[in-house]
């Protein structure tokens, strides 16, 4: 006779494992206890066939639940006389196990909309399948004694679904109702409402409102998505002129009227994590809302509050993040009443408080492939088990833009939820904060800190002012070293590694973007890159398209370039054009650059289709939306390390419609092209040209290639803490 001890790791805590466990032991008539700790899920088990209950384990588990590891342990037989679930442990070495927020389960929808159930219409409702999770959770074990809902006493009928193992609410520990939940409330003109909410709010948005609604993570801005004069108002007063909008719809049926989407699109669309997905819109919806570009953020109402709205609307509505632009989203209801006020007409909110705001996350599917641009509720914190065992606790800093933090503990790797742009002071501050909290969450003391290499990087400064082992890593090697980790790639594996995007701090001191890298992932050598170019004035050029393409005219042509037709286009003043090129010339404020998104901005502008770069990637999305099948690309040569497009042939375009096309093709040639040169097998591509849908389903049926690219984690910056994180934890 013998006792086994299980040590479960994975996403096994507050997604109903251990009622799971208890029933399967039940069922199989074994002995012992099941019991969250910090590091996993412990069960030790007697009178059971071991095999078919790790097997029964792994094929039946919950839903949400993901079991990455089984450790077993043999030990002498204690005669246990039932099996029972323990209270939970608080020791052990901390392990990130804490599940992600998720939209409403099919079992409450059901109840929500059952007039029979006592939860009938409940804003609040959820199960050990759904609702709040991390972003009310205050420490590890998963226990609601650990949760901002500790201050809300169970009611009895609660408490005996909370303490009934059999039932769907067994610890599911955001559980309340409309007896002893949290309470809602409307503040609009200094009045406070409590009656008749969700219809006085309706109203409102009929009337062009502007509403802060506190929901799961944090506050959204929501207006009607029908009114152009409403989000118009909403595009003034958040000071975001053409950045789109994420729309939500009440169910899928109601989404069809205004998209049209794949199969792929509406398997996430209707997916548990009830993501933000990037779907074609139907002519002429939201125009404003999207400022033209062909697809819309959709995603479906995902908590009791959304859909209890929709109870008394019948259009979709404009759910942005409830912040003023460029800042952390708001979670504190005084805060969402102070830095909102400008913004909202009125308040919807609740005093079930939020730990850590969480966003939406943004995903894009490229055919059956799901990338994710924003990375955050519903996904993370999700650890990622690697194959390899990190010879040190290391922290990822991440980048400037789209920023988050990793952690890689043992072999596993946890990815923040998206942080932000570090170029405001609260998100400055919300960085801070989220690396204490995560340090002291899953308590660790880094023993290498990787930050990005720029020296300007508030990342990078904070690093080397809060750690004394610090080490740089390149940007794009970094966004290489994701894919390496995410893939259990081999780091002795030799691969040919592409890092394209919009920018990022080179290793001789020049702004990087279009990068070939070879080796592996302990040495990533600079093979070939897109031939440098001069960004005259820097910053200036990134928002202005019109200085990329005088730059290469420049390039081609010197003080000729004055002549040439192009010119007058640009639109610039004559002495402003001469100042340009004496900048250029004798790079004054100007640095050289390889960066593909920059390119795209060009085209984008070359094309009509922009004038200024106001947000990140705005150019290629423009560009991307342009994009006919066809074989036709420019022309462009290999000399030495460079690659020299034939931008002249660009500029002489007659069919501009073609450009798009034409233009994304070249850069699918030149990759097949360095493919052959090196007669690469293991190909690694990153950053965020690879959003690029049509560029990558070129790639994706490149026959003799092995193609690895993100999936669990943002190929933009969004997991460049996660590339800095792997390569600290190896390189030790």
């Amino acid at each position: 006779m013998k006792r086994f001890r299980l040590l479960v790791k994975g996403t096994v805590q507050g997604v109903g494992f251990r009622p799971f466990v208890y029933n399967l032991a039940k069922s199989l008539g074994a002995k012992g206890f099941v019991s969250n700790t910090a590091t996993g899920v412990i069960i030790e088990v007697e009178n059971v066939d071991i095999d078919k209950f790790i097997n029964m384990l792994k094929a039946k588990k919950p839903p949400l639940s993901e079991i990455e590891e089984i450790n077993i342990n043999t030990l002498d037989y204690v005669g246990f006389k039932d099996f029972k679930i323990e209270e939970s442990e608080a020791f052990g070495d901390k392990n990130p196990s804490v599940p992600p927020d998720m939209g409403l389960c099919e079992d409450c929808l059901k109840e929500f909309n059952d007039p029979s159930d006592r939860r009938y219409k409940y804003p609040f409702i959820n199960c050990t399948n759904c609702g709040p999770r991390f972003s009310i959770v205050l420490d590890i074990p998963y226990d609601r004694k650990n949760t901002t809902m500790n201050v809300f006493t169970m009611c009895q009928k609660c408490k005996e679904e909370y303490e009934n193992k059999e039932d769907r609410r067994f610890h599911a520990e955001a559980i309340s109702c409309p007896s002893c939940g949290p309470v809602y409330w409307y503040e609009k003109e200094g009045n406070v409402l409590k009656e008749n909410v969700f219809e006085t709010m309706a109203k409102d948005l009929r009337d062009s409102k502007i509403i802060a609604l506190k929901g799961l993570g944090g506050f959204h801005l929501i207006c009607n998505a029908l009114d152009d004069e409403a989000v118009k108002k909403l595009r003034r007063r958040k000071k975001r002129s053409s950045k789109p909008f994420a729309v939500m719809f009440k169910s899928l049926e109601e989404a069809l009227k205004y998209l049209e989407p794949t199969e792929h699109e509406i398997k996430a669309l209707t997916s548990a994590q009830k993501p933000i997905v990037l779907i074609k819109r139907r002519h002429p919806y939201f125009e404003e809302a999207c400022k033209g570009l062909s697809s819309v953020g959709a995603f479906l109402a995902y908590t009791g509050i959304h859909l209890r709205l929709f109870d008394f609307i019948d259009f979709p509505i404009i759910a942005t993040s409830g912040n003023v632009s460029d800042t952390p989203i708001c979670k504190d209801n005084e805060e969402a009443k102070t830095k909102l006020k400008d913004i909202a007409d009125a308040f919807f909110m609740h005093n079930r408080n939020i730990k850590r705001p969480v966003d939406d996350s943004v995903v894009k599917l490229i055919d059956d492939d799901l990338t994710i641009i924003r990375c955050a509720r519903s996904y993370t914190p999700k650890p990622i088990y690697v194959n390899t065992y990190a010879k040190a606790v290391s922290l990822g800093m991440g980048a400037f833009l789209k920023s988050t933090i990793s952690i890689f503990k043992n072999n596993t790797i946890v990815l923040s939820p998206h942080i932000g742009d570090l170029d405001s002071v609260e998100t400055v501050e919300h960085y801070k904060h989220t690396l204490e909290d995560f340090l002291r969450f899953y308590d660790v003391k880094p023993d290498i800190v990787v930050c990005d290499m720029h020296p300007n990087f508030f990342s990078s400064i904070y690093a080397k002012s809060r750690f004394s082992n610090v080490i740089t890593l390149q940007h794009h090697k970094a966004h290489i070293l994701s894919v390496i980790a995410e893939h259990n790639i081999s780091p002795d594996q030799e691969i040919l590694g592409i890092a394209w995007d919009g920018t990022g701090y080179g290793e001789d001191g020049t702004i990087w973007g279009g990068e070939f890298f070879i080796g592996n992932a302990y040495n990533l050598r600079r093979g070939f890159f897109i031939k440098p170019y001069k960004l005259i004035g820097n910053e200036a050029a990134i928002k202005d398209p019109r200085r990329i393409v005088l730059s290469l005219l420049f390039e081609l042509l010197e003080d000729k370039a004055f002549n040439h037709p192009l010119i007058e286009k640009l639109d610039f003043e004559e002495i402003e054009l001469k100042t340009l090129y004496k900048m250029w010339k004798n790079d004054i404020n100007t640095t050289k650059t390889s960066s593909i998104g920059r390119l795209f901005d060009m085209v984008a502008y070359l094309m009509g289709l922009i004038e200024k770069v106001d947000y990140e990637a705005k150019g290629a999305m423009m560009v991307e939306d342009k994009y006919v099948e066809s074989a036709e690309y420019y022309d462009f040569q290999i000399s030495n390390n460079e690659i020299i497009i034939s931008f002249e042939d660009i500029f002489k375009e007659k069919d501009i419609d073609k450009m798009a096309s034409k233009f994304i093709n070249t850069l699918f040639e030149i990759i097949v092209s360095v493919i052959k040169l090196l007669k690469a097998k293991n190909v690694v591509v990153s950053g965020g040209v690879f959003y690029n849908r049509p560029l990558m389903r070129k790639l994706k049926a490149v026959d003799g290639i092995n193609l690895f690219y993100n999936k669990k984690i943002p190929t933009g910056d969004g997991g460049i803490s996660f590339g800095q994180a792997f390569y600290g934890g190896i390189l030790c």
